[in-house]
């Protein structure tokens, strides 16, 4: 007896080819292995930024108490992963923590592309359409950027990404009770270690899922009273939508559940001392709340470092085109299955079409959030900060639209022009995640004779404070070479308490920095030169009043 398939039950995709061309994987693989060790030959290993520095000194603490919270020192409030995670290959390895973070973790962030390939093989049903948009999202330089740099974000994004996979995965083996407890399982196992590494961006991921469920059974109420309103009016209802509210849609809302309730049991139990994190959500709800009903903006504003940091607009534009082609190619495509879905009456069967759809629709609401908190300023540019997780979901939706576009006409040129597009902004990504200097203004790297000078400095003075440079670029190198001054000496940047500045220091990439931005060394001609090894010289105040040294 023929049975008629069910038209109710959403239908999976066509199952994967496992005679996968080796290829297919290895592409992305090998350019981001080339881009991690462009990044660490670019600068030959002397590289340095604010949230690397930070999390160096507290792997450090953490090694030299023994501890997960020290009493003192540097200590993470998002979340012990990361640190523990480097702690332990420091162990293993031998390796010290600056090299591991300077030369090692650049490399490790191709392992990204693992996850990255899975997930979006499982969305678009085939290994062509998850290499294409693999190169999509390792081309965008903020996500780039917070994988490559030694922070977090490579195994946080990695747990995003994976749970994506498990999520998507576990929908297809609904009828299979074994491999679906295991992926079920493995899903909250990462969500664990995700709220153990940054519990911020793993609140961000959980709250983006409940919203995704709550936009479905938004959707579904509007779509009810439309089809009652048009029976009352005696008109031809709108065509069925397809199932709504269904147990699968359901499921969001208890993963939501309890991935707060594990992110409860880290905060609580685990690891208490994140619990000053939460001011962070307290402040953000407070300053979004003032914006939007007093309108009060900050004085600051959280993106006029654009201005500062690249030599010009035009070349800030081009390097960061990737994120905006990407993010508008996305919006249209959300847009356009959007009209189909909710006004036509075109349904999306699969999890693969109907959940990217509202997580990429979740997200924009926070990013809209973040836009209003950052005009609040206090908390700072929250947007960049959600920018790398609206790219991956972004991907799911160009990325299987362009793997399935088959234009009728010159389609070989159109596919050539495609992959030199990707190419370009391959080039584009990494010129903007090294801060090329060619380009930018927001210099990484160091010499090591200006942490020689800093050295000296900091054996030779007791409660200084020494200017450094126009920003952060030598005090980070200074944590991340030394750490903190044994001698309670403080190293200011141009910005912080200049009246107390009595020494300043010179080196010739700063003077290429002052010609370069046009600003004055603050140098007084008649300064004392106490040191000088060629590269970076340090010079003393003269004394203008008697109480000044």
């Amino acid at each position: 007896m023929r049975t008629e398939p069910d038209s109710t039950r959403p239908q999976a995709l066509p199952p994967v080819s496992r005679n996968i061309p080796a290829w297919l994987v290895l592409a992305p693989l090998l350019y981001m292995l080339f881009l991690g060790g462009y990044f660490v030959v670019r600068f030959e290993g002397r590289w340095a930024e604010v949230d690397t520095t930070l999390f160096t000194s507290a792997i450090r603490n953490i090694m030299q108490s023994g501890h997960l919270v020290p009493a003192s020192g540097e200590v993470y409030p998002g979340g012990y992963g990361y640190q523990s995670i480097s702690f332990f290959l420091v162990r293993m390895t031998g390796l010290e923590v600056r090299q591991l973070q300077q030369l090692i973790y650049p490399l490790l962030a191709s392992l990204v592309v693992l996850p990255a390939w899975l997930l979006y093989r499982e969305v678009s049903g085939s290994a062509r359409g998850a290499t294409i948009s693999a190169m999509l999202l390792f081309t965008q330089p903020e996500f780039l950027f917070v994988i490559i740099r030694g922070s977090h974000e490579k195994f946080t994004r990695t747990y995003m990404l994976l749970c994506l996979f498990l999520l998507f995965r576990s929908f297809k083996l609904r009828d299979t009770s074994r491999l679906f407890g295991l992926h079920v399982g493995l899903f909250y196992l990462l969500a664990f270690a995700f709220a153990s590494t940054n519990n911020a961006m793993a609140v961000s991921f959980f709250v983006s899922i409940g919203t995704a469920m709550g936009m479905r059974w938004v959707q579904e109420k509007v779509w009810w009273l439309r089809t009652r309103l048009a029976r009352w009016m005696r008109k031809t209802p709108p065509p069925d939508l397809g199932p709504l509210f269904s147990p699968d849609v359901q499921r969001l809302f208890y993963i939501t559940l309890i991935c707060i309730g594990l992110t409860y049991v880290v905060l609580l139990y685990i690891y208490p001392y994140g619990l000053s994190n939460v001011s962070f959500f307290t402040r953000l709800g407070q300053e979004s709340v003032s914006v939007v009903t007093e309108g009060t903006t900050t004085k600051v504003n959280p993106y006029s470092y654009v201005k500062t940091s690249w030599t010009s607009l035009p070349f800030y534009l081009l390097v960061s085109s990737s994120n905006w082609i990407l993010l508008g190619g996305a919006a249209l495509i959300w847009l356009w299955k959007g009209v189909r879905w909710f006004w036509k009456g075109d349904t999306l069967q699969t999890e693969s079409e109907w959940l990217p759809w509202l997580l990429f629709a979740s997200l924009g609401v926070q990013a809209v959030g973040s836009v209003v908190a950052d005009m609040g300023g206090g908390v700072g540019n929250i947007q960049v900060r959600l920018f790398p997780s609206i790219s991956i979901m972004s991907v799911m939706l160009v990325g299987p639209a362009l793997t399935r576009w088959r234009p009728v006409r010159l389609f070989r040129p159109v596919r050539l022009a495609l992959t030199a597009a990707i190419a370009l902004m391959a080039v584009m990504a990494g010129l903007k995640v090294t801060n090329e200097p060619m380009l930018s203004n927001k210099w990484m790297f160091y010499h090591q004779d200006e942490v020689t000078a800093l050295e000296w400095c900091d054996t030779h003075l007791h409660y200084a404070h020494i200017w450094t440079e126009f920003d952060e670029r030598l005090w980070v190198a200074f944590g991340m070479t030394q750490g903190e001054s044994r001698r309670e000496n403080r190293y200011l940047m141009n910005f912080l308490r200049p009246e107390r500045v009595r020494n300043v220091l010179i080196t010739d990439i700063t003077r290429l920095r002052s010609s370069r931005m046009k600003i004055p060394l603050p140098l007084p001609p008649d300064s004392f030169r106490v040191y000088d090894n060629g590269e970076a010289q340090l010079y003393h105040l003269r004394p203008r009043t008697r109480h000044q040294q």
